[in-house]
Protein backbone atom coordinates (compact mmCIF):
# COMPACT_ATOMS: atom_id res chain seq x y z
CA UNK A 1 0.00 0.00 0.00
CA UNK A 2 2.97 2.30 0.73
CA UNK A 3 3.89 2.06 -3.32
CA UNK A 4 0.16 3.46 -4.23
CA UNK A 5 -1.85 5.16 -0.69
CA UNK A 6 -5.54 5.20 -0.65
CA UNK A 7 -5.76 8.63 -2.74
CA UNK A 8 -3.38 7.34 -5.33
CA UNK A 9 -3.99 8.61 -8.76
CA UNK A 10 -2.78 6.88 -11.87
CA UNK A 11 -0.89 8.63 -15.23
CA UNK A 12 -4.34 9.87 -16.47
CA UNK A 13 -4.63 11.79 -12.83
CA UNK A 14 -7.79 8.70 -12.39
CA UNK A 15 -7.76 7.15 -8.50
CA UNK A 16 -5.74 4.12 -8.86
CA UNK A 17 -7.77 2.12 -6.54
CA UNK A 18 -11.15 1.93 -8.63
CA UNK A 19 -12.96 -0.58 -10.00
CA UNK A 20 -11.36 -3.96 -9.78
CA UNK A 21 -9.11 -2.67 -7.62
CA UNK A 22 -9.66 -2.33 -3.54
CA UNK A 23 -7.27 -1.09 -1.29
CA UNK A 24 -5.82 -2.98 0.80
CA UNK A 25 -6.42 -2.73 4.95
CA UNK A 26 -5.89 -4.67 8.00
CA UNK A 27 -8.72 -6.48 9.75
CA UNK A 28 -7.96 -6.19 13.28
CA UNK A 29 -7.56 -10.11 14.99
CA UNK A 30 -10.43 -11.20 16.85
CA UNK A 31 -9.60 -14.44 19.09
CA UNK A 32 -13.95 -14.89 19.39
CA UNK A 33 -14.51 -14.50 15.31
CA UNK A 34 -14.65 -18.47 14.03
CA UNK A 35 -13.73 -17.43 10.43
CA UNK A 36 -10.52 -15.72 11.66
CA UNK A 37 -9.50 -19.06 14.29
CA UNK A 38 -10.14 -21.40 11.55
CA UNK A 39 -7.98 -19.44 9.08
CA UNK A 40 -5.02 -19.84 11.59
CA UNK A 41 -6.11 -23.18 12.19
CA UNK A 42 -6.24 -23.99 8.51
CA UNK A 43 -3.12 -21.98 7.66
CA UNK A 44 -0.68 -23.28 10.26
CA UNK A 45 -1.51 -27.17 9.38
CA UNK A 46 -0.73 -26.30 6.15
CA UNK A 47 2.88 -25.36 7.28
CA UNK A 48 3.26 -28.36 9.30
CA UNK A 49 2.51 -30.42 6.92
CA UNK A 50 5.31 -28.62 4.65
CA UNK A 51 7.30 -29.23 7.45
CA UNK A 52 6.43 -32.61 8.63
CA UNK A 53 5.67 -31.80 12.26
CA UNK A 54 2.87 -32.37 14.24
CA UNK A 55 -0.89 -30.81 13.17
CA UNK A 56 -3.13 -29.18 15.84
CA UNK A 57 -6.84 -29.85 15.18
CA UNK A 58 -7.57 -28.43 18.72
CA UNK A 59 -9.23 -24.67 17.80
CA UNK A 60 -9.80 -23.71 21.29
CA UNK A 61 -6.04 -24.48 21.90
CA UNK A 62 -4.68 -22.30 19.00
CA UNK A 63 -7.51 -19.77 19.36
CA UNK A 64 -5.54 -19.25 23.04
CA UNK A 65 -2.04 -19.36 21.06
CA UNK A 66 -3.53 -16.76 18.57
CA UNK A 67 -4.50 -14.47 21.58
CA UNK A 68 -1.17 -14.34 23.52
CA UNK A 69 1.02 -13.77 20.28
CA UNK A 70 2.05 -10.44 20.40
CA UNK A 71 3.43 -9.22 16.77
CA UNK A 72 4.77 -5.38 15.99
CA UNK A 73 2.65 -2.89 13.87
CA UNK A 74 3.14 -3.53 10.14
CA UNK A 75 4.69 -0.59 9.09
CA UNK A 76 5.44 -0.38 4.87
CA UNK A 77 8.60 0.19 3.37
CA UNK A 78 8.99 3.30 1.45
CA UNK A 79 9.75 2.34 -1.82
CA UNK A 80 10.15 3.47 -5.42
CA UNK A 81 9.15 1.56 -8.52
CA UNK A 82 10.23 2.97 -11.77
CA UNK A 83 7.06 1.75 -14.31
CA UNK A 84 8.12 1.04 -18.18
CA UNK A 85 6.80 4.35 -19.28
CA UNK A 86 8.73 6.42 -16.47
CA UNK A 87 12.20 4.93 -18.12
CA UNK A 88 10.78 5.28 -21.82
CA UNK A 89 10.43 9.36 -21.09
CA UNK A 90 13.92 9.38 -18.69
CA UNK A 91 12.44 9.13 -15.31
CA UNK A 92 9.17 10.03 -15.30
CA UNK A 93 10.31 13.91 -15.01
Amino acid sequence: MSLFPKDAKDKEGAPFWSGPKRCPSPIPFDSKNKDHINFILSYANLIAVALKIPENRDAAAVAEMAEKAKCPDYVPKKIEVKLPEDEANGGGD
